[in-house]
């Protein structure tokens, strides 16, 4: 009995070594399948830097090179907004002298058409001045002596050939009151001569164009004021954004450059004008400083 025991038991002892050796096998077939697999995982990865490091060294190789240093952005920078600066001065020279070459060239056109007669001048409404004869041309329009007496005439209401002679254009073309004729004036037998000399200033037209270019000197004052306090803000990036607003100081910089280039032109249009009722006017002399 004893003997079958020890038998059954060596049997039992077999069979358990056996089923460990199957396993440790199966184990082992597991291990090198996961060696072989990480080995090729490593492999692509090692060809994918060593294709990375190709790309890389070839963008070095081919990219431009910049030997300037950052700092020189800033040097680059203040030249072009000195270049700036002196275009916007030459550009508005430029405009400043051709402002005053039309200023001349409406008043020499103007003077000499004193005296020069229209015939029969019909105006928009209907209305027509026999026998006119030119005594005047102002910015407002004309002065004409006619068979009835005299009267002044918007350049809103003559015909489009007579506002392109003498230089009435827009905002220039203003109407103004309409001057009853004077009447019971006898009209003169013979047309003025071109070189006489031209009646009085009107006194009113003059304070308007005073008061015009007091006006747009005031506002370029301010605005070129405000232009540099908003420029010097957006320079020292102490706030970006102005107090209660969205705005940038450096937009409202570009915003004020803005208004103060249109208020200069319309500031010149203002002396040009003056300087056409009223050449030698005090108002028109050398202002020290606008900005």
């Amino acid at each position: 009995m004893a003997g079958v025991v020890v038998l059954v038991m060596a049997a039992v002892g077999l069979s358990v070594v056996n089923d460990r050796q199957g396993l440790t096998t199966r184990n082992r077939g597991l291990v090198r399948e996961d060696l072989a697999s990480g080995a090729a995982e490593i492999a692509e990865l090692r060809a994918r830097r060593d294709q990375t490091f190709s790309w890389l060294a070839e963008r070095q190789r081919t990219a431009p090179v910049n030997p300037r240093p950052v700092e020189d952005f800033s040097e680059r920078r203040n030249a072009v907004m000195a270049a700036k600066s002196g275009l916007v001065g030459e550009i508005e020279e430029l405009e400043g002298s051709f402002a005053s070459y039309r200023v001349r060239q409406r008043r020499s056109v103007r003077t000499a058409a004193i005296g020069t007669p229209l015939g029969d001048l019909a105006i928009r409404g209907g209305r027509v001045y026999r026998h006119a004869v030119i005594a005047r041309v102002t910015d407002a329009g004309l002065e004409i002596r006619h068979s009835d007496g005299l009267a002044r005439i918007s350049s809103v209401d003559l015909n489009a050939d007579l506002q392109k002679q003498y230089g009435w254009e827009p905002p220039e073309a203003a109407p103004v009151a309409p001057v009853a004729a004077v009447a019971n004036l006898p009209a003169p037998d013979v047309p003025r001569k071109r070189n006489q000399v031209e009646p009085k200033v009107d006194a009113e037209e003059l304070r308007v164009a005073r008061e015009l270019l007091s006006s747009w000197t005031a506002q370029v004052a301010a605005l070129a004021a405000d232009q540099r306090n908003a420029a010097a803000r957006a320079a020292s990036g102490f706030r970006k954004s102005v107090p209660g607003s969205l705005e940038t100081w450096g937009a409202k910089a570009q915003r004020l450059e803005r208004d103060l280039s249109r208020a200069r032109l319309a500031l010149a249009q203002a002396r040009a004008n003056l300087a056409t009722i009223s050449p030698e006017d005090p108002a028109l002399r050398p202002v020290v400083a606008e900005e």
